[in-house]
């Protein structure tokens, strides 16, 4: 009986320890977070959360659909992430505390859900409950407050990969669920399989289209930790309907879009040869910071980071690679005597399979370990762990503890340190550009916001060292051109010689910010300096660069606004046919039809209109139709048109 309640007793203690560990996580992360709410949006933030005021708010189901499925942020649209975050805002301008709020609080979600996640896995791979606690406890600490995933809480769009590792974990819950009792439950075991897929599985996907690949993850699973397990005839069904035929059709999808993907090569700065080079240097680099993070984290623009040219340069490059490929080796060599270590490997892998690899994408993201590091945390804390409980000397556990107490002592701090960073836009661009010195865009944003804070001597300091590494760039050029007309100072270059410049590059494709504040200038008469004839010249030259297509469509919309400004509609007209040719939507066949009106072309204006209704029926099942206000614009220009045939029939007398 006093062994009996011996045991009672210290189950009791382990769980109320346990309890107060999950508490006392969430509830440190939460405080350490707290002050990045008062942070301001960034970057994709705006292009994506503005579609909330596009039609005055989200007032109806019709503003609902077009803001859920009318994104074009992938392939799937992305529909889960959108409509959450109408649980923050339903209209625009909105304040991004809501938003952030709710990001730290998915976090948090995702935090319990990894705790969940290691401790039913560790259950399979046989150890007590509570070793399995004591692991997936400490995993979702460090994972929570590590700071590589400041950046991806605090960046309101990357609520996209939060919600993707989410559901994606959830989804291996009960794939988990399932595998544990397939033969003392059969049945139960199918649901949970099921629920593993829908809908778990699939909001990930819909939430972001990396999802896909935690069925890979379930493959090597699988094929590393159960594949001594017995299974069903309803479970080799289900693996087969369920996880082999939907991966099949993605590698499909991928392959037969993969001529589509690298002919976006042309709009980079580097070939898919380079990518995979520097790839590897940074793959490398992330496994390096989630061991030993620093203070280089938390930034979101990487335009400067090194490209690697061949496997020496720089040499950095062959080492990265020897000690990607060495990897993967000891993890298919040790696959059947060290499992756990096989399983993290090809799990990290796994999640940077997409993102860093083939597709040309932009080079360094942080929010790509969001999951991804998940494999290798659970991998080192199961080995310390295993070497606590083993008969290694006191000294060596005594060692164990000092380092997981320093690892999440330091990330803690850091993860504090970059939370106040984030809090204030100014700090943060200022982090962004002293860490990423040769980043042009990180430069470029530091001005941007010391403008706001009216410190001009040091704008224009920082735009003209911007100009000493990048002399060449446009996009560099323009901004100490803009702000030099702005406070009104002498220009740094004329515009003519701009657009003659040899050698000129363009290092960012959106640079119709930038001339569209030209072309205000110009019809403001703000800067006298301004010649309108070389600013179709500068256009002109800008047309030779290569440019993805919706930037090429808003480049010929901001032409056909220079050439509106020169009273040449004719002009006008044929860059926004041009814009069309690039990305046609309603509101460029609108807008051209009333530029033709505005020059009583009225035929050639109704044609606009029915160019409108074509594209308005070739939308997306899941997108609003459009045809309310195009007939609205269209019984205006009728209206227009009917006014001024009858002023011109009136007789007229001498």
């Amino acid at each position: 009986m006093s062994k009996l309640h011996s045991i009672i007793h210290s189950l009791n203690r382990s769980g109320g320890l346990f309890l107060l560990g999950l508490v006392s996580s969430l509830s440190i992360t939460a405080i350490v977070y707290w002050p990045g709410i008062s942070g301001p949006f960034l970057f994709d933030d705006i292009p994506n959360l503005s579609e909330l005021g596009k039609f005055e708010g989200i007032t109806n189901f019709e503003t609902f659909r077009h803001f859920v499925f009318g994104n074009v942020s992938g392939p799937t649209g992305r529909p889960v992430a959108m409509l959450s975050f109408l649980l923050d805002s339903r209209e625009w301008p909105a304040s991004p505390e809501s938003f952030k709020t709710t990001n730290i609080l998915i976090h948090l979600m995702c935090g319990l859900a990894i705790c969940w996640f290691v401790y039913l896995l560790c259950q399979h791979l046989s150890k007590s409950k509570t070793a399995s606690a004591q692991i997936a406890l400490v995993v979702m600490a460090i994972w929570l407050l590590h700071p590589l995933n400041v950046s991806t809480t605090l960046y309101v769009v990357q609520r996209m990969t939060q919600l993707m590792t989410l559901f994606a974990i959830l989804s291996l819950v009960f794939y988990l669920l399932g595998r544990k009792i397939i033969e003392t439950n059969p049945k139960q075991s199918m649901l949970f399989l099921c629920i593993c897929l829908f809908p778990f599985a699939l909001l990930s996907v819909l939430s972001k289209e990396s999802g896909a690949l935690l069925l890979l993850i379930i493959i090597i699973s699988e094929s590393l930790l159960f594949s001594s397990h017995s299974s069903t005839r309803q479970f080799r069904l289900w693996y087969r309907c369920g996880v082999l035929l939907p991966l099949s059709i993605v590698a499909s999808y991928l392959i037969v879009t993969a001529p589509e993907s690298l002919a976006f090569y042309e709009f980079r700065n580097f070939s898919l040869g380079e990518r995979l080079l520097t790839e590897g240097r940074i793959v490398s680099e992330f496994i390096l910071k989630i061991f030993l993070p620093d203070q280089q984290l938390g930034i979101l623009l990487h335009d400067g980071y090194q490209i690697s040219t061949s496997l020496l340069n720089p040499v950095s490059t062959l080492f990265s690679i020897l000690f990607l490929f060495g990897l993967c080796i000891a993890a298919i060599y040790f696959r059947h005597k060290q499992p756990v270590f096989s399983f993290a490997v090809f799990w990290f892998f796994t999640m940077h399979l997409l993102e860093s690899t083939y597709i040309p994408l932009e080079l360094y993201f942080e929010h790509r370990n969001y999951m991804a590091m998940i494999g290798p945390l659970f991998a080192a804390i199961w080995y310390l762990h295993s070497l606590f409980v083993s008969e290694a000397s006191d000294l060596i556990k005594y060692s164990m503890k000092i380092f997981v107490a320093s690892v999440l002592a330091l990330s803690l701090w850091l993860t504090s340190q970059l939370a106040h960073i984030w809090s204030d836009s100014l700090e943060l661009y200022s982090h962004m550009a002293i860490q990423r010195p040769n980043s042009s865009r990180a430069q470029l944003s530091y001005a941007e916001a010391l403008q706001t804070e009216g410190q001009n001597q040091q704008v224009f300091e920082r735009l003209y060292a911007n100009i000493q590494n990048h002399p060449n760039d446009l996009v560099s050029l323009l901004a100490i051109w803009n702000y030099s007309c702005r406070q009104q100072l002498d220009e740094p270059l004329p515009i003519s010689a701009i657009a003659e410049m040899t050698g000129l590059e363009l290092s960012n494709e959106n640079i119709n910010i930038y001339m569209d504040q030209l072309i205000a200038y110009a019809q403001s008469n703000t800067c006298q300096q301004i010649d309108a004839e070389a600013l179709v010249r500068l256009f002109e030259r800008i047309g030779s660069f290569p440019i993805r297509a919706v930037h090429k469509s808003n480049y010929y919309y901001s032409f056909s606004n220079l050439y509106l400004l020169l009273q040449q509609p004719n002009n006008a007209l044929d860059m926004l046919e041009r814009a069309s040719e690039y990305n046609e939507t309603v509101d460029l066949r609108n807008w051209q039809a009333l530029v033709a009106a505005g020059v009583d072309q009225w035929e050639r204006s109704i044609g606009f209109i029915e160019l409108s209704k074509q594209v308005d029926e070739r939308r997306s099942l899941l997108v609003p139709s459009r045809l309310l206000d195009i007939e609205q614009l269209e019984a205006l220009i009728v209206s227009q048109s009917s006014e001024s045939s009858d002023i011109e029939n009136i007789p007229q007398t001498n």
